[in-house]
């Protein structure tokens, strides 16, 4: 009941489905502690600016669902106030990625947004999409990159190869030299080139305002899919990564060729988690299904979006050393193995192997 009603809101923000009278008298039947654990899964999920704009869809048709009591208007303001705080760092965040695109640009560097700010686009109002790092690539140009922003006098941390870090205004970004992580074995370094040759295939347009790149919709479909897909393996994967895929798919949906992408994703082993995803953004946040070849009837969709908003899997952010997101996560795949069974369709044991060997040998 909780998620049907959390779902109910975030679709009516993200202008998929329409409120019906009927959801507006069973969120009027919500009581105040029902709407605490709401405001505080949406906030947790970091989808509170979304959640924000269903509620305030909900009050133009119907009016205000809220119980009209000092603890719900406490949360409301709480709401209101992350909403404008999420504007403004939206606001930062595009203003530091056009100025790093000119200075790159203007360096003979052609620049790649993606994830993030990238996936914001997708939304009826990108400014109320979480902000996180900025994962970026340049083609050819990762190291000279490195030295670009080193000759701003910022320190760049390359210590890992998949991508660089560093800071600018109070921003993160990632340089990223791979998409995902080769050293993982044959079959993600396949992966890998993949993706390379479908962003060199595609049709890219830019960023709003700026010579920022966005990605071609093909990779972006393989992409997205599997980054989600590692998170919900391992590391945890929130609602702001499933409303992406929505969103993506919402826009997309006729531009995608869906019978490219399964074959690619069940190639690579990621066709169940793509499909119980199709089914999510289908089934329950009301994506039109009109493509051919889009498959989206699912088994796993009910415990994949349980498991998405229960499961004490979240590592990123959590404060914890190196060795204890190790750990957690380790726990995680012990904990979840069902989700390598049924969803990944490989052996955990196989899979603790690999992650220990990259502990031991540091290819990881």
């Amino acid at each position: 009941m909780l998620e049907n009603r959390l779902v109910c809101i975030l679709g009516c923000g993200l202008q998929i489905r329409m409120v019906t009278k009927s959801d507006y008298d069973d969120l009027c039947g919500c009581s105040s502690d029902d709407w605490q654990k709401l405001f505080e899964i949406a906030l947790k999920h970091n989808v509170g600016g979304v959640f924000y704009d269903g509620l305030q869809s909900i009050y133009s048709c119907f009016g205000d669902p809220l119980k009209d009591c000092g603890e719900c208007k406490k949360l409301k303001a709480t709401l209101l106030h992350t909403t404008l705080r999420l504007e403004q760092l939206n606001r930062k965040q595009t203003l530091t990625l056009r100025r790093m695109g000119t200075y790159l640009g203007d360096n003979g560097c052609t620049m790649m947004v993606m994830k993030g700010q990238a996936c914001g686009l997708f939304y009826p109002n990108p400014l109320h999409r979480s902000v996180g790092d900025i994962d970026f690539y340049l083609f050819e140009d990762y190291e000279r990159g490195n030295e670009l922003v080193r000759n701003l006098g910022i320190h760049v941390d390359d210590s890992w190869y998949k991508h660089s870090e560093f800071s600018i205004d109070g921003e993160s970004f990632e340089n990223h030299q791979f998409f995902i992580a080769t050293r993982g074995g044959k079959h993600y370094k396949q992966l890998n080139e993949k993706l390379c040759e479908t962003l060199a295939a595609g049709n890219m347009d830019c960023f709003p305002e700026s010579n920022v790149l966005l990605p071609p919709v093909m990779f972006n479909a393989l992409f997205l899919t599997y980054h989600a897909f590692i998170h919900f393996m391992s590391e945890g994967l929130r609602l702001k990564q499933v409303l992406d895929w929505v969103m993506f798919v919402n826009k997309h949906l006729a531009d995608i060729d869906w019978n490219e992408l399964h074959h690619q994703c069940e190639h690579y082993k990621l066709n169940r988690f793509l499909i119980a995803m199709n089914a999510i953004a289908v089934d329950f946040f009301g994506v039109e299904k009109k493509a051919g070849g889009m498959l989206c009837e699912s088994p796993y969709k009910d415990r994949m979006l349980a498991s998405i908003l229960y499961d004490d899997d979240y590592i990123f952010n959590s404060g914890q050393g190196k060795w204890k997101q190790r750990y957690h996560i380790v726990s995680n795949m012990v904990k979840y193995r069902w989700k390598y069974r049924d969803i990944a369709q490989q052996s955990v044991i196989k899979q603790l192997w690999t992650n220990l060997l990259g502990f031991i040998f540091k290819t990881e």
